[in-house]
């Protein structure tokens, strides 16, 4: 999935989706390694909040927790580190 959408067109060539798949547009893309999301203890949701949490540190952005891990992952997503 990673690289359809960061526009690896050569990579499918021959394949199925080549000429179905807008090439033109590529969209950000946030790589979650779950070998490194700590869920064990309290679950797999506020394991991927705390990754989250961490990828804003990272980039030094403001986080402004509303509870929705759609809408963390939406604002990573519009930042131009991700683009």
């Amino acid at each position: 999935m990673q690289e359809l959408f960061s526009g690896s067109k050569a990579l499918f060539e021959d394949t199925w989706i080549y000429d179905k798949w807008d090439w033109t547009r590529t969209n950000p893309v946030i790589y979650i390694s779950f070998l490194t999301v700590s869920y064990e203890k309290e679950g797999l949701e506020i394991g991927i909040k705390r990754y989250l949490l961490g990828l804003y540190k990272e980039f030094n952005l403001v986080h402004e927790d509303d509870g929705n891990i759609k809408t963390e992952l939406s604002v990573l997503c519009r930042k131009s580190i991700f683009e």
